[in-house]
């Protein structure tokens, strides 16, 4: 009898589709037409999104990145990928791509914060939704999320009221006019807010008696006080190790009142932990000037400027001033260990 043939399979009609679509914006990319190359690959990614192909859609996601690196859409394709994928902190990454390349696009920034949240980045999304706002003062979706951000997730009244009642005022008729009202309801009015003490990490060494004095704060009151709320928050999230948190807290309480020795200092001991040395050591110099008798700041400083050549001559000088004004400090050792070496 004669042989039944075997069929040839026919090839996979999605992947035929896709990789015809991927390699018609290569070939619109080499004649000179990025916009038509990266729709190509958008429209890729949509076709294998709806055929719940996720390989492919991968593929689509990845050459439209390749081939328009330098285009906002490509990375924003991808962070909303990523997002689908749960992958929250990589689709914040991808969405900050985008916005270093556009950065009054509110989309990507509003993005860039639901992504930060849902990976537990309050800094980063403190930082996109700000930069929202700045960007376009009259979107009311991006004031609301603002001051809801500030009062569920940050649990910062002082900031929430002050970005609610701009919401109440701008968009009285805005469908969410009543929730905003009703929050400003539970926080109340503004009342002054005493600082809570420093945490464990931020207590200077040993017992020392003032020796200098910090300059007159220019900060209004109302500044004051709403940084020592900030700082209050921030300190009790820095005492749990939610380090994240207390950054976001310890930054809006500097951004209200740049004079805040304490927030400075926290600040400086988060980054210094996290080896962000050049970070750490601004930090120090700030809660050092308006903060003369941190003993503490002073050594870390001084033990951070020890560790480049460049930097050598500084150290010298700050180790200096550390024995001269703290003669009884735990880190004398440390000081005069580090000048003996380094005549």
């Amino acid at each position: 009898p004669t042989p039944t043939a075997v069929p040839t399979p026919l090839a996979d009609p999605e992947d035929a589709r896709v990789s015809s679509m991927l390699r018609l914006a290569n070939t619109s990319l080499a004649a000179g037409d990025p916009t038509r190359a990266l729709n190509l690959c958008l429209q890729a990614s949509a076709y294998a999104s709806r055929k719940n192909r996720s390989d492919l859609e991968e593929t689509a996601v990845l050459t439209a990145v390749s081939l328009c690196p330098d285009s906002p859409r490509a990375h924003f394709m991808q962070g909303r990928y990523l997002t689908d994928l749960n992958r929250h902190s990589d689709a914040m990454n991808a969405f900050q791509k985008a916005v270093e390349l556009e950065p009054t696009w509110v989309m990507a920034l509003q993005a860039t914060a639901d992504a930060a949240i849902a990976a537990n980045e309050y800094q980063a999304a403190l930082q996109a939704l700000r930069q929202a706002v700045e960007a376009d003062p009259e979107n009311e979706d991006v004031l609301y999320k603002l001051g809801v951000f500030h009062m569920d997730t940050l649990s910062i009244p002082s900031s929430a009221r002050e970005t609610l009642e701009k919401f109440a005022e701008r968009f009285p008729e805005d469908s969410r006019i009543e929730d905003v009202r009703s929050r400003l309801d539970t926080l109340g009015p503004s009342e002054p807010s005493d600082e809570a003490p420093e945490t464990e990490a931020a207590e200077p060494t040993g017992a020392l008696e003032p020796k200098a004095a910090a300059p007159e704060s220019t900060v209004s009151l109302e500044r004051r006080q709403k940084a020592g709320e900030m700082y209050s928050v921030g300190a009790v999230h820095h005492a749990n190790q939610a380090f994240d948190r207390a950054i976001a807290y310890y930054q809006e309480a500097i951004l209200s009142n740049p004079d805040h020795a304490k927030a400075c200092f926290n600040l400086a001991l988060i980054h210094h932990d996290r080896s962000e040395f050049d970070k750490a050591r601004g930090l120090y110099t700030r809660a050092i000037k308006n903060d003369p008798n941190n003993a503490q700041a002073v050594l870390n400083l001084a033990n951070i400027l020890s560790m480049s050549p460049e930097t050598k001559a500084e150290a010298k000088s700050r180790y200096e001033d550390y024995l001269n004004l703290f003669p009884d400090g735990a880190g004398v050792i440390t000081a005069t260990t580090w000048l003996d070496a380094n005549p």
